[in-house]
């Protein structure tokens, strides 16, 4: 499907990518015809679309910007003079081949001057130029041959693949022409740091009705050109440091490029979501929203918005996924994605950042699996999975404490979980929930009297927080026991009764709520008693006026 919609893209906008047969390189040389006469112009690495055609041996020359091996026959190694002589000569023969279909004088007039090694051969060795050097040539001051419209549709079917036997030709599954199909797909896309290609089946295990290569799913030149054109444009990259393209977007090691079907593309680069300043608060997100699918505004049935996930394993590129869905539901995703990880700190979490928090060292340790699913729940609502917050717990539960970023990680795993079961979670909800949050509150709060009694940064976390999150039944009497001890400690001590009377109401008001300890947390539990030990945390920390009420409330 997303070849389909790929070559859609290049049907619906010619103009924005590069012509079939053509590819982007950079020139050394501009070589001005003049009077009979071939003049050089360091062209400083210009940067132009030119004919391309993959080659990797033998003599197959391209139409006007060529290697000057071709052009000139020029050889940078001793006793090479034989081949370069037959690359110059299949060079000129192509010219003469277009000049058979095309009657143009300019080129007329280039392949008379390359016939004659004295209009050229002072001027190549003059300025020093070498085998590999890029070629292309202007007349008039401003005309380059190779943007002629007769140069584009020669070159076009010039490069056409042909079958040696009508009967192999097949149906493109894309187009429907009979025709010749490619045994091998020829664009290479940039993924990240590593340069890769769509490969083909090329096991045994792989092949379907004896096909073999790229014939097990049947591709014309045409079809193949216009979806790899597409992607190379999706993939183009923003100029400088900015992170990112217009359409792409970069986490960890997975690409995500994405188009709209139909009409004008996003306003607004959507991976700005993605990569904003750490102190972007989740107003300023849902402002971003508005602005990035303004006037996107369709029917939450149509699939408008489209979205590929890639990687590059060794020169293959990896479909991890691809998705159809309207703007109008992907806003509301977002949405429930930015709603879900609100912890009442107004902070907004990118998607590494949330993913990391389920390693020791995110740098080294995170997987693909982490931010795929981080992006699937932010993209399409789909669920987070135990393999998300059962580490995550294990590094709550291993020291001892809890941060705002896992708390937000915890909340918004929970609240996908409604995505599985069809039971609506919120935030709210999970406050409400009378089991396994109110004993995280209530173990808040045993920490509390404890820090205040002793005054040791070796609080019952430390020891009792796994235990008392996953088997709260086989402690949390004890240690309800202890803190009457620590009460008294308090009231005795220098801040007075006072603290010790309103740690001892808060712990009986939290207690009353509770109707027993079960044995044992399933994950949601053990989420839930997190999620509960963080609120409660943040509540006692959070200083409060005169009548008791939080300043921030």
């Amino acid at each position: 499907m997303y070849v389909k919609r790929l070559i859609e893209f290049a049907e619906a906008h010619p103009e924005d990518l590069v012509p079939i047969g053509f590819k982007e390189k950079k020139i050394q040389w501009i070589a001005d015809i003049k009077e009979g006469k071939i003049n050089l112009t360091a062209a400083g690495n210009k940067q132009e679309q030119v004919p391309d055609i993959a080659r990797s041996s033998g003599t197959k020359p391209i139409l006007l910007v060529d290697k000057a091996d071709y052009v000139f026959a020029v050889s940078d190694m001793k006793n090479n003079e034989k081949r370069t002589a037959e690359r110059h000569e299949a060079y000129v023969g192509l010219l003469a081949t277009y000049l058979e279909e095309y009657d143009d004088a300019d080129i007329k007039q280039l392949y008379e001057c390359l016939k004659n090694k004295e209009c050229f051969w002072q001027e190549v060795q003059e300025n020093g130029v070498k085998m590999n050097d890029h070629i292309c040539f202007r007349i008039r001051g401003d005309q380059f041959l190779h943007k002629k419209t007769g140069v584009r549709k020669f070159w076009e079917k010039y490069i056409l693949p042909q079958s040696a036997k009508d009967e192999e030709n097949m149906h493109c599954m894309y187009c429907g022409e009979l025709s010749p199909v490619m045994d091998r797909h020829t664009i290479n896309f940039l993924i990240g740091p590593d340069r890769t290609k769509l490969i083909s089946a090329n096991e045994n295990a792989y092949e379907s009705h004896g096909l073999k290569n790229s014939r097990i799913a049947p591709t014309c030149y045409r079809c193949e050109q216009k979806y790899g054109k597409a992607l190379e444009y999706l993939l183009t990259p923003h100029k400088g440091k900015k992170p990112g393209g217009p359409h792409m977007f970069r986490l960890g090691e997975l690409t995500f490029v994405h188009w709209i079907r139909e009409g004008g593309q996003l306003r607004e680069n959507f991976g700005l979501m993605l990569h904003s300043d750490k102190n972007t608060g989740i107003q300023d997100m849902e402002i971003l929203l508005d602005k990035i699918f303004k006037g996107k505004k369709r029917d939450r049935d149509m699939k408008d918005f489209c979205i590929l996930t890639l990687s590059a394993n060794k020169g293959r590129l990896v479909v991890r996924d691809y998705a159809e869905n309207s703007a109008a539901k992907l806003k509301a995703n977002i949405q429930q994605f930015l709603e879900a990880q609100d912890i009442g700190a107004n902070r907004y979490y990118g998607i590494y950042t949330l993913a990391a928090t389920m390693y020791v060292d995110a740098n080294k340790q995170m997987q693909k699996h982490a931010l795929k699913e981080w992006m699937d729940w932010f993209l399409h609502s789909r669920p987070l999975s135990d393999r998300i917050v059962l580490p995550l717990l294990k590094q709550i539960q291993v020291s001892g404490a809890m941060r705002a970023h896992q708390a937000a990680a915890v909340q918004s795993w929970i609240v996908s979980q409604s995505k599985r079961t069809g039971i609506e979670r919120s935030s709210q909800m999970i406050k409400d929930n009378q089991s396994a949050y109110t004993i995280g509150r209530l173990f808040a709060v045993l920490e509390k009297i404890q820090k205040e009694a002793i005054n040791s940064n070796n609080t019952i976390s430390t020891k009792h927080f796994s235990a008392a999150s996953t088997t709260p039944k086989a402690v949390m009497g004890q240690l309800i026991r202890n803190a009457q001890h620590h009460l008294a400690k308090i009231g005795n001590g220098e801040k007075g009764a006072g603290l010790a009377i309103y740690y001892d109401k808060r712990l009986m008001e939290i207690y009353e709520e509770l109707q027993e300890y079960p044995d044992m947390l399933n994950a949601e539990g053990q989420a839930e008693f997190a999620m509960g030990y963080y609120h409660e945390k943040r509540y006692l920390y959070t200083p409060k006026n005169k009548e008791g009420v939080a300043q921030n409330e």
